[in-house]
């Protein structure tokens, strides 16, 4: 995942070079029945299966919702079948991590168009997590899913374009993509937009709101944490704060982030 660690005041070009567009994939998807997790009305008022298992997976009581949801999925819903499959995926709800029982909830989902398994799908191909690393099939999986209004996967296409990875590299075409994500809600859309307008990277800088867009994704995502302890550590959009980089960095760290244990290790250190 890119680290972005440019200059924190790079010199923007006036002429920006022209944004290519996304190749066009075939679809063999349909159309979704939904384009997200959130239950109808009439979901609500009758309080179906899916209505309190979803409750229950957002309150993290994942042993109640794992035979709600299971009811729900067995009735047809893509929305259970993709929130099983993330069960399945980090062992919650007194299974064991089995990815490619995961894998196959999230391909039962995708067969019915929904979004947010294809885009799954499309990070598992990325990473080789259940299946074989291919960083173009992760394209391809993402250019569907954002075609679906997937934000998540709207962001992994920025991500992507300032990699260089599949696409080539297209600062401009990243931050489009971030953009979009961020202006969705999405956390990862925020955090990248965010350090992309601390950095100046892809187009003029705004460390001030690229520091609140960070602020807002940090608490549901350990790379967003990383670049606020950044922003803390540089004093980047905010006053330089050592110990508040240092507890964002910690966060971090607890969530994977390697790059945030070497920095939290520089800052203790001293």
């Amino acid at each position: 995942m890119v680290t972005l660690s440019r200059s924190l005041d790079p010199v923007y070009a006036a002429n920006k070079p022209v944004v290519t567009a996304l190749p066009v994939y075939p679809d063999p998807y349909p159309t979704p029945r939904y384009t997200n997790f959130d239950p109808t009305s009439y979901e609500v008022a009758s309080q179906t299966a899916y209505q309190r298992g979803r409750v229950a997976y957002q309150a993290k009581q994942f042993t109640n919702a794992y035979p709600l949801l299971n009811e729900a999925a067995m009735l047809g819903d893509e929305r259970a079948m993709t929130l099983l499959g993330g069960m399945a995926q980090n062992g919650q709800g007194g299974q064991v991590i089995d990815l490619g029982r995961a894998r196959l909830y999230y391909e039962s989902a995708a067969a019915k168009g929904f979004g947010p398994a294809i885009g799954t799908l499309g990070l598992m191909s990325l990473t080789g997590k259940g299946t074989s690393k291919n960083a173009a099939e992760a394209a391809r999986l993402f250019v569907l899913a954002d075609s679906r209004n997937y934000l998540r996967a709207t962001a992994m296409l920025g991500m992507m374009h300032l990699d260089g990875n599949v696409f080539g590299k297209n600062a401009e075409m990243g931050r489009q993509f971030a953009e979009r994500a961020a202006s969705g809600g999405d956390a990862l859309g925020r955090a990248l937009f965010g350090t992309l307008l601390r950095d100046g990277i892809g187009g003029p800088n705004d460390p001030v709101k690229g520091f609140s867009l960070i602020s807002q994704a940090a608490p549901n995502l350990s790379w967003a944490s990383y670049q606020l302890g950044i922003s803390y550590e540089k004093g980047a959009g905010t006053a330089v704060d050592k110990e508040k980089a240092i507890a964002a960095y910690r966060s971090a760290a607890n969530g994977g982030i390697a790059a945030a244990e070497s920095r939290l290790q520089m800052l203790t250190s001293k």
